[in-house]
């Protein structure tokens, strides 16, 4: 039994400010650095053959945390970086919307059809993504991984193994930060035991958003 335990990263200054990400970076906040250090005391008697991270700082951040008390061996990985946005990363959402109305719709309403400027689509980057995953999977059959990367990445992981079409991909529960999902794979059967998990988080609602 293969099992991934897939976790996006902590709380960022850029989600605060409602700032796309994607390929930029920001670090974590001091939310973000408690919700990673909540996350680590649940998963503290699971037991990880390896960790494998997004290259973004902020996935590596979060990584790093959930590893502190591990020392396990931690790979980065540039296929599991977030959906490029091209030239609309690192911008307001607000702005974004104002701008480019039909293309922010196209995002909201029918991801399929969107791709933002010099950016990538959402199934260039599920391509990319399932690249990587089936690499991990082959490179450690039977174990336990811990992947820490970021919301659409994660969205599209499981929408894959639900067969579920990437028009559809907003009509499940949001990937909150921190947010654990765990697939279990035994040959050609999978399970999705946990879909954006966020129970380790205190009950408060400054504590992520």
């Amino acid at each position: 039994m293969t099992r991934l335990f897939l976790v996006r990263h902590g709380q960022t200054y850029w989600n605060v400010e409602q700032r796309m990400q994607g390929w930029k970076d920001s670090p974590l906040t001091d939310i973000g650095i408690n919700q990673a250090e909540q996350l680590s005391e649940s998963l503290k008697n699971e037991n990880f053959s390896i960790i494998y991270t997004s290259s973004c700082n902020r996935a590596v951040q979060t990584a790093n945390i959930l590893n502190r008390n591990r020392n396990i061996r931690l790979v980065k990985d540039d296929n599991l970086r977030e959906i490029n946005f091209g030239s609309w990363d690192g911008c307001l959402f607000s702005d974004l919307e104002n701008s480019f109305p039909e293309d922010f719709n196209l995002l909201k309403e029918k991801p399929h059809l969107f791709k933002s400027p010099l950016g990538e689509s959402f199934l260039i980057a599920q391509n990319r993504v399932l690249f990587a995953i089936n690499r991990i999977i082959l490179n450690h059959f039977g174990k336990n991984i811990l992947i820490i990367s970021h919301a659409i990445v994660i969205k599209l992981i499981l929408s894959y193994y639900k067969k579920q079409h990437i028009r559809d991909i907003w009509n499940t529960p949001p990937i909150e930060q921190t947010s654990l999902s765990t697939i279990e794979i035994d040959n050609r059967f999978v399970n999705i035991v946990r879909y954006g998990d966020t129970s380790h988080l205190s009950e408060n609602g400054t504590i992520y958003q």
